[in-house]
């Protein structure tokens, strides 16, 4: 069965490809993150913002799931609901979160990613309409919101670990933990506008 992507222009506003890897990617290399501590940190001021609705698309190749919530990417403020995440579980669902008036609204899949194998997360945040959620070019989640933008400039973005401790989804819910991606990752891009999926 092919798999579509419906594409409109998108205008690139981050690109990582990781090609200084040395661990084979979807193209290329990819990055190595340890589940531990690794971690990419970028300045809000390195990273351009979305004039309104944005997409975020990157590949995945997860070996173990994480103990609490984990940023695969993310623009947020730990302190208070502000910013962006697309993130983990413990199951290996993705989910994509969005801060609207002091709270999270979010698109949140149901269908784990596979252990070991390559897997194309993409979400988009629809001005006005909708986030949305898909897992190798399909549909898993969609929210409504009636929100005009995310505002996000005065953020780094993180790649592959929280910020903060937070508390495990597990054992020890009273000690938190830094969560950190564990597995290989590629071709992580952010792009200014919206994409279409098929269904």
């Amino acid at each position: 069965m092919r798999v579509l992507f419906f594409f409109t222009i998108l205008q690139s506003l981050f690109t990582l490809d990781f090609d200084g890897g040395s661990y084979p990617g979807v193209k290329g290399h990819s990055g190595f993150f340890d589940g531990i501590t690794s971690r990419i940190v970028v300045p809000a001021s390195d990273v351009e913002e979305a004039s309104s609705s944005f997409t975020v698309d990157v590949w995945l190749c997860p070996v173990a799931f994480p103990k609490s919530e984990c940023p695969v990417v993310c623009r947020q403020d730990w302190t208070v609901p502000g910013g962006w995440s697309l993130w983990l579980d413990n199951l290996g669902n993705v989910h994509f979160k969005v801060a609207c008036s002091g709270e999270w609204i979010s698109a949140d899949g149901k269908t784990p990613l596979k252990l070991r194998e390559w897997s194309r997360v993409s979400c988009t945040f629809q001005s006005g309409r909708a986030l949305r959620l898909a897992l190798d070019g399909r549909e898993i989640a969609s929210s409504p919101t009636e929100l005009p933008s995310v505002l996000c400039s005065d953020f780094p973005l993180w790649i592959g670990r929280t910020q903060v401790r937070t508390p495990s989804f597990l054992e020890h819910k009273s000690i938190p933990i830094y969560s950190s991606f564990d597995g290989l990752m590629d071709e992580l891009r952010i792009m200014d506008g919206d994409k279409e999926y098929s269904r």
